[in-house]
């Protein structure tokens, strides 16, 4: 732990880092149509690493202080960087979480969050960058009845592994896994604390499991299905 200089595309600014894996504490990221492009299929910014070849994931704060100062202070500031509902560090926890349960991972090699509130780039993830790599929906969608078979059982061994250890996948779909050689890597990794409730984890696990995320109505009923025997307490619908 400890602070690290950080200049996205030149500017300069200051972060608390949880985790460096990096030999240097200033990290210098810049924009390529590569990342400007992982920008285009999601909600955060993606910037370049070149001196680990590494990608760095950004939250950036949902509001402006100009613009909607209260919101500003209370979910961006407040919730995520004074309470520790850290986007970055969230995710690098549910990672890491991950790996422990046997569940491939892709590494992480920083987190780190803003000083400054006024720095609208609220928090850091440094990953490695797999590559070639595809996700794992454009694989099920280019492979035969058996292949896809073969991706159901692993999800639905996936989700029963963290199930077992009391989570949920918050933003489960098959683009959030890439197939790398013959890895399959969780790149997107969101898992929550089940509540003690069976009623209410039940209810979480079935809304993440939608007929659309699962490619089909077919697919959730066998993942569904899969979990019911897995977990005494689970009540598929």
């Amino acid at each position: 732990m400890g602070f690290i200089s950080v200049f996205i595309n030149g500017r300069a600014g200051r972060y608390w880092s949880w985790h460096n894996a990096l030999p240097e504490s200033e990290w210098i990221l810049v924009s390529t149509p590569q990342m400007k492009e992982f920008e285009r299929l999601g909600s955060s910014g993606f910037f370049w690493h070149a001196a680990s070849s590494s990608l760095c994931k950004i939250a950036i704060d949902k509001y402006r202080p100009a613009q909607q100062p209260w919101r500003w202070l209370t979910r961006d500031i407040i919730e995520r960087r004074i309470l520790g509902k850290v986007d970055a560090l969230r995710e690098w926890s549910s990672n890491r979480e991950m790996r422990r349960l046997g569940i491939d991972t892709i590494e992480c090699r920083g987190v780190a969050m803003a000083l400054n509130p006024f720095n609208a780039y609220g928090s850091l993830l440094l990953m490695e960058l797999l590559h070639p790599a595809e996700t794992l929906r454009s694989v099920y969608e280019n492979t035969d009845s058996i292949g896809k078979r073969e991706i159901i059982d692993y999800l639905a061994e996936s989700i029963g592994k963290v199930a077992m250890a009391g989570y949920y996948f918050s933003d489960l779909h098959l683009n959030n896994i890439l197939v790398s050689g013959e890895r399959k890597v969780w790149v997107d990794t969101h898992i929550r604390r089940l509540p003690q409730s069976q009623e209410k984890a039940s209810a979480l696990l079935n809304q993440s499991l939608s007929a659309k995320k699962m490619l089909g109505e077919e697919n959730r009923k066998e993942i569904g299905l899969y979990l019911k025997s897995l977990l005494s307490w689970y009540q598929f619908s």
